[in-house]
């Protein structure tokens, strides 16, 4: 929080690399990252194509919600945004994909 906030001050956006996570989508707004990377090793994990689908889709979700317009190809995702005030709205959806 105060290196992010040090490097702000000194006029440097900041960007930070997260899961598609409820509590990194929660700390990326609560310090005011001017925008956010989605980590897809989930999706890079995933064995079929059901478990590769619907991770591909909450990684959309949660880049669609900041700005972002994730996608990918056969077996590499990717996904980032840069509209922090999107945050609240992919904090929500990953907070739905986390209770299933």
């Amino acid at each position: 929080d105060r290196a992010i906030r040090l490097l702000q001050d000194g006029g440097i956006r900041v960007s930070l690399f997260i899961d598609p996570d409820l509590d990194q989508v929660r700390a990326s707004h609560k310090v005011n990252a001017h925008a956010v990377e989605l980590h897809t090793g989930r999706y890079a994990e995933a064995r079929g194509f059901s478990e590769r689908s619907d991770e591909l889709g909450r990684i959309r979700d949660a880049a669609k919600a900041v700005g972002g317009g994730g996608g990918g190809k056969g077996d590499i995702a990717t996904a980032g945004g840069k509209n922090p005030d999107g945050l609240p709205e992919a904090l929500r959806i990953a907070e739905a994909a986390a209770r299933g």
